[in-house]
């Protein structure tokens, strides 16, 4: 299905399948999948198979040539969003299509997921790319992301590549990413001036539904890139643990409230108000986001040095996972009672009771 028998419908599934299995599998595995997919001396064309050459263990014979790739993937990039003469033909950058749209000078035209394939190719290979190279198609990308006139999932797509190449982010392109993703995290989002916004794509009413994507995931997408950034930086973005997290976390959006959770367990240095919210949304109505909150204390040390008040809502947390038809929810409470050995005494005998309910719990994810 990736050779003789390939099929653009199936290919990358069956990839995904095939890499799978070379990762689960021994060496001897690997080594078969990597001599089909990607033998030695062979030129690699295919974007994905570049992508997953890293995971193969695949070594390009020319490192040199992805410092080049990046130049040119840079200015393929800029051509997301083309404003062009009215007998001016758009670029030819690959994608699902394109939009097109008159204006007074001619016309714009928006490519779907333009470029995206060569993007992500050379973001399993970062490394190889140089400092110049590198910023050139780092603030590529970060022109697209501000472009109103830029669908909201291509954005949102160049947002979530754009945290693949954190470990390598020039310090100086640090604070200008900030000053694009502050506004964007709070909500601060303009949809394409042409074209059908979210509310009428999703409108029932509405018999032909072409929407360019939803700005609450441009939103989550956004403060999980500042999240992740303030791990390693945490001076970087003032504005996070000021206000803009809390008031993702407090939204009355279930969704906004999922992405803030999300992004918090990305992050770390939070305060103590954030650690406590995250406590409190485990109590949340909505059981997605109660156990995504279970998720955040866990994976970003917002379980540790809880006051008091934060102990006895936590142990609650877990009383209510424990009742809870959910079992995802139930899974998390197990979860974090294996993360947090050392609990006060005043909550023993409530902690006992919850952990012998989970260990006999229906389900082994949860028991185990």
């Amino acid at each position: 299905l990736l050779t003789d028998r390939r099929n653009d419908i199936d290919y990358t599934e069956s990839l995904n399948l095939v890499c799978h299995a070379a990762v689960r599998g021994d060496e001897n595995v690997k080594r078969h999948v990597r001599s089909v997919l990607v033998p030695p001396g062979a030129q690699i064309q295919d974007s994905l198979l570049v992508q997953v050459g890293p995971i193969l263990g695949w070594q390009p014979q020319r490192p040199e040539s992805f410092t080049s790739a990046a130049l040119n993937a840079a200015e393929t990039v800029r051509k997301q969003v083309q404003r062009l003469a009215p007998d001016e033909e758009p670029a030819k950058i690959g994608g699902y299509g394109t939009s097109s749209y008159p204006v007074p000078t001619g016309r714009i035209v928006v490519h779907w997921r333009g470029a995206m394939h060569l993007i992500q190719a050379l973001a399993a290979h970062r490394k190889m790319i140089s400092d110049e190279a590198l910023q050139n198609l780092l603030d590529a990308m970060l022109e697209m992301i501000v472009e109103p006139e830029n669908l909201i999932f291509n954005r949102v797509a160049l947002v979530t590549t754009l945290e693949t190449f954190l470990d390598r982010f020039p310090t100086n392109l640090e604070r200008h990413a900030v000053e694009v993703l502050e506004p964007l995290a709070a909500g601060n989002i303009t949809e394409p001036s042409q074209g059908q916004n979210h509310a009428q794509a999703t409108n029932s009413l509405n018999p032909f539904k072409i929407g360019g994507g939803d700005p609450v995931d441009l939103q989550g997408a956004s403060l999980k890139f500042l999240c992740m950034l303030d791990r390693n930086r945490p001076s970087i973005c003032p504005r996070l643990h000021d206000s803009l997290l809390l008031r993702s976390l407090t939204s009355a959006n279930a969704e906004i409230r999922r992405y803030g959770l999300f992004a918090a367990a990305h992050g770390g240095h939070l305060t103590l108000a954030e650690k406590s919210t995250i406590a409190l949304a485990g109590l949340d109505a909505d059981p997605r986001v109660a156990r995504l909150a279970i998720h955040a204390m866990v994976e970003s040390g917002g379980h540790s040095d809880l006051d008091p008040l934060t102990w006895q809502i936590v142990i609650r947390v877990i009383e209510s996972a424990v009742s809870s038809l959910d079992g995802s929810y139930r899974a998390s409470a197990s979860r974090i009672l294996r993360a947090l050995p050392d609990w006060p005494p005043e909550v023993a005998t409530r902690l006992g009771a919850a952990r012998s309910a989970l260990a006999t719990d229906i389900l082994f994810s949860v028991r185990k």
